[in-house]
């Protein structure tokens, strides 16, 4: 018992220390280091982000301003990277087309040994993740509008409408 909270406390500290090693006023992201920015500081940097940043929502309604990645998780799917662009309907902008990033991951090897549950459809060998930002509202090299879906319309849908709630705050 002792032991977990002497863990618990160490943890806690260490969090704390590095959330406010990423506060605003003194951190600042180098060019192209953003995926080794903890989750933490991603949070804290997007919370921060003010309205302004927006342009008054104009900049949500622009569809050439998203950017997808697709990452097929898949049996047989080998492990290219390729570039496409995908179009959909989005209420209130029409067909909206956008660059998609699509990663293929070949899980052959990791179904061989996997529970049932992780081959389904949406399982963890059997799947597809996407993820979709919006490439000008950026704090600090953060994405501030960054949403996850199964199909690029889902996360894209999901990007707009975070978009244009966050430009309301």
């Amino acid at each position: 018992m002792f032991r977990v909270g002497i863990v618990t406390s160490i943890f806690i500290a260490i969090s704390a220390i590095a959330f406010n090693n990423c506060s605003s006023t003194g951190f600042n992201l180098a060019e192209n280091a953003i995926n080794s920015a903890s989750s933490l500081c991603r949070t804290k940097i997007i919370a921060s982000a003010k309205a302004e940043i927006f342009n008054g929502g104009a900049l949500c309604e622009n569809a050439a301003n998203y950017a997808c990645d697709l990452r097929h998780f898949r049996k047989g799917v080998g492990t290219a990277r390729s570039q496409e662009k995908t179009c959909t309907n989005i209420a209130g902008l029409g067909e909206t087309c956008v660059p998609v990033s699509v990663y293929n991951f070949d899980t052959s090897a990791q179904q061989q040994t996997a529970d049932a549950s992780e081959l389904v459809e949406g399982g963890a060998y059997n799947r597809d993740e996407v993820s979709c930002i919006n490439t000008q509202i950026i704090s600090q090299q953060v994405p501030v509008v960054q949403e996850e879906g199964s199909t690029v319309a889902e996360a894209l849908e999901r990007s707009i409408a975070s978009c244009r709630q966050r430009s309301r705050q």
